[in-house]
């Protein structure tokens, strides 16, 4: 059954090019018409799914809506992307299917355990290939109600759910910025305040501006369990995490995400920050010119 899809993005982990190829192939004859993204290794797939480096954009790079991934790559394995994928708190909703070479019992086994969708090995024949994936579209985007995966990670829902309370101390000058990227770095800033906090303690969010002559520094401040100060600069390198993800989940590139959006405006950041006492991110930039001329 040959089928037309909507268009989707599906991100591919595979480092052979030849096999990348076979697939690309395939889905052209199973006209499953997929945006593709390639990944050559775990490493860069990680890269993409937390929207480090060169796929910051969300908008070009947007969440897939399946992971089709090898086992057996460099740097990092597809059962370690499997994984890392599963302990993040929005990704680990994404369809994650293995297909590799592999026909290990043990390969398949590891795989479920960290809770694979389904595992294929491979077809050594195209036209059983181009049968596989016209048979995953099926499944995953006819037959299957898919999640709702967001990056909303300050938004309504993340506030509810984690029963918070976030005030915010009108009115807040105008800046001169780009819209969208400083709604992501304050939705990064109020998600880290809601998520650290202390077991029982009800997360609470401030978030204020002050102006500074030419300059406006906007606060986020909240109730959690603080930073020491010999981690302060830590906090804004990818990856760099300071608590175990199972107390506390993440990617572990928020902050990161903080850091390069207020670089990128010309602007400076900081953090405020002693053990127990809740912690406030601040973020400088510079005041629109219609505010300054007031």
């Amino acid at each position: 059954m040959v089928m037309s899809m909507s268009i989707v993005t599906v991100l591919i982990a595979e480092d052979n090019a030849d096999d990348y190829l076979m697939l690309e192939y395939a889905f052209e004859k199973a006209n499953f018409r997929a945006k593709r993204i390639r990944a050559r290794d775990g490493v860069e797939a990680r890269a993409y799914l937390a929207g480090e480096g060169r796929f910051g954009d969300r908008e070009l790079n947007p969440f897939p809506s399946l992971i089709l991934a090898d086992l057996k790559m460099p740097r990092m394995n597809g059962l370690e992307l499997l994984r890392w994928t599963r302990a993040q708190p929005v990704i680990r909703r994404i369809p994650f299917i293995v297909l590799s070479a592999s026909a290990n019992s043990r390969d398949v086994t590891n795989a479920y355990e960290a809770c694979v969708n389904s595992y294929h090995v491979k077809p050594s024949r195209l036209e059983d290939l181009i049968l596989l994936i016209q048979q995953l579209a099926e499944y995953w985007f006819e037959a299957s109600a898919r999640p709702e995966i967001s990056e909303d990670l300050g938004g309504p829902k993340v506030i509810e759910e984690a029963k918070a309370r976030v005030e915010v101390k009108e009115p807040l000058p105008d800046v001169l910025g780009q819209e969208k990227m400083l709604l992501h770095v304050i939705s990064n800033l109020v998600s880290n305040g809601v998520k650290f906090v202390a077991t029982g303690v009800q997360p609470e969010v401030k978030i204020s501006a002050e102006t500074q002559d030419s300059r406006v520094r906007l606060s986020v401040s909240d109730n959690g369990i603080g930073i020491a100060p010999e981690y302060h600069g830590r906090i804004f390198k990818v990856f760099e995490r300071l608590h175990d993800s199972e107390s506390y989940p993440g990617t572990g590139v928020g902050l990161a995400v903080v850091q390069k959006g207020i670089e990128k405006m010309g602007g400076k950041f900081g953090v405020d920050s002693e053990p127990g006492k809740g912690s406030s991110f601040w973020i400088e930039l510079l005041r629109a010119h219609e505010d300054v001329n007031r």
